[in-house]
Parts: structure tokens; sequence; C-alpha cells
């Protein structure tokens, strides 16, 4: 995971909740919308939770985290797709906040 574009040296960014897109569901958005939200968690350091290599740590500090950014993660999911129908999808993962 070194080589993953999501670990860099910068600061945090302060980043409003309102300033991930939000998706109203329709196929033509998708690309904009998936190009946006990974731009913005890569901000809030949470970028590497949504790379289809991500594997979730076994080392309980660094799994602590996992699940505090996992957490955030599914907040912002929520957030984001309220306007479409994907929530529907998202909303049967809040209990274990894994979506």
């Amino acid at each position: 995971m070194q080589n993953s574009p999501f670990n860099n040296t910068m600061p945090l960014v302060k980043i409003d909740v309102r300033s991930y897109p939000e998706f109203d569901g329709a196929l033509k958005n998708s690309k904009s919308y998936k190009q946006k939200f990974k731009s913005i968690a890569s901000m809030h350091k949470i970028g590497d939770l949504i790379t289809a290599t991500y594997q979730v740590p076994s080392d309980s500090v660094a799994l602590q985290e996992h699940y505090a950014k996992n957490a955030f993660l599914q907040s912002i999911l929520e957030y984001s797709l309220a306007k479409g129908n994907a929530l529907t999808r998202l909303k049967k993962f809040s209990v274990s906040k894994d979506g």
C-alpha cells in the first residue's frame, strides 16, 4: 500500500461534508460522481477504504482506526446517496457500517 495515491504526507484538509458529490442514481452521472467522491475521500484520508485492493487490517490498533474511518465513510455515503435509490442498498449495511 506504500505506492497508493492515498498515502501521502499532506496535512489533513478540512472539508465540509457537503463537499462530497450527491448521486441521483442516473448511470450517466456515475463516472463523474465516482471521480469526485474518490478525490474528496483521499483528502479526508479515507480513499484507501474504497480501493479494490484494500484489506482490513488484523492489528488491533489499526483495526480500531479502520472501524472509525469506515463509520465516517458510511455516513458520507449515506449523505451523498440520499437522493437516489442506491441508498436502499447501502442502508442494509448501516448496522455494521461496512457498506
